[in-house]
């Protein structure tokens, strides 16, 4: 709708447009801030400005390289969904990447039985499946892909009976956690939740999402970074 596309782009012009504007140097070029620590994952995060989070519109053509280089784009193709197959060990995880199938659209067919998968659906899904990676309960996967709660459960529910053993791993690596005081990426790197033993069950509960998410989302950052150090 109308309103909607107004904020749209509203947003382009105060968060990314006026703001990276006003952040240029002397030779109207920006120079980001990268940190190693400020994301209790590990992973690298972009300050003054923010770089990493730049929409995918017209706006993206405003960076030019200086005169004799360029800019190069380097990622891994859902490196998430694939560590947490590897750590999970999940049978229809695993079959689905050494085949080489489109993992969203899978699990597209699972929780929405009976529908063809349009684009729409995979969209769906491909939420479905980073939500789930981030702990997210009913309530906040309602909120992700603007669904009831009932429904959210009823989908979150036909996930793990997809993928069991990805929700047997959830349920070992919080009980991990719980234990430790900590949860490990793939290379040892310990990730600190002491919120798991907080008497306040809000504060607990965001320690046991962030216990699912924190293997994963860490080892995929000590992977990015050891590829980088390859790459230069």
């Amino acid at each position: 709708c109308i309103r909607d596309r107004y904020r749209e782009h509203a947003k382009i012009l105060t968060t990314f447009t006026y703001s990276l504007r006003d952040q240029l140097d002397s030779q109207d070029r920006l120079h980001t801030n990268y940190s190693q620590t400020s994301a209790y994952t590990g992973r690298l995060t972009s300050v003054s400005p923010n770089l990493q989070n730049i929409p995918k519109f017209d706006i993206r053509k405003c960076f030019i390289p200086s005169r004799g280089h360029r800019l190069v784009s380097l990622d891994f193709a859902q490196i998430e969904l694939t560590i947490a197959a590897h750590l999970s060990r999940d049978p229809k995880l695993l079959d689905a990447f050494n085949r080489g199938l489109d993992i969203h659209t899978q699990t597209a067919q699972s929780i929405f039985p009976g529908q063809e998968v349009s684009a729409e659906f995979r969209g769906l899904a491909k939420r479905v499946n980073f939500g789930i990676l981030y702990g997210i309960g009913a309530p906040g996967l309602s909120r992700y892909i603007n669904k009831s709660i009932k429904e959210c459960s009823q989908i979150i529910n036909s996930f793990f009976d997809t993928y069991r053993s990805l929700s047997e791993h959830f349920e070992q690596v919080k009980a991990a956690g719980k234990e430790n005081g900590y949860v490990s990426t793939i290379l040892k790197r310990r990730i600190q939740l002491p919120d798991l033993y907080s008497e306040s069950p809000r504060r607990r509960m965001a320690a046991e999402r962030n216990a699912i998410n924190a293997p994963i989302q860490g080892s995929a950052s000590d992977i990015m970074k050891l590829s980088m150090i390859d790459i230069d």
